[in-house]
């Protein structure tokens, strides 16, 4: 399991075990509201490292890695220009016309109360 390690320098990374399956996988928390209801804010979400081209991605769920280096799980769509998509969320304003660096779907979802100890 690959982890994106975006905590302060000393704290630690959580672990967590990966489903069943999920041989290449990086875990995921969600932070922010802009999914809900799909995703809630701590809610992990499991990608597998698999290269996909974006256009079999259109219309799906996605984490998504941007040119200018910034990261969200949004909705994939076409962008208005060539090479671009629009990063579509169930609860804020789009993000329109941004080129894409990297793109996962979501393979799993294991809601916030099952991370609860």
């Amino acid at each position: 399991m690959l982890a994106i390690d975006d905590h302060i320098k000393g704290d630690g990374i959580e672990e967590i075990d990966a489903p069943p399956g999920l041989l290449n996988g990086i875990a995921l928390i969600v932070r922010g509201t802009s999914m809900e209801p799909k995703y809630s804010d701590g809610e992990v979400l499991f990608i597998e490292k698999t290269i996909y081209a974006i256009d079999s991605l259109i219309g799906e769920n996605c984490f998504v890695q941007t040119a200018d280096g910034h990261s969200y799980v949004k909705k994939l769509i076409y962008g208005s220009r060539p090479g671009t998509f629009t990063l579509m969320s169930y609860n804020a304003p789009p993000i329109e016309n941004v080129v894409l660096e990297r793109v996962y779907p979501i393979a799993y979802t294991k809601p916030r109360y099952r991370n609860l100890k």
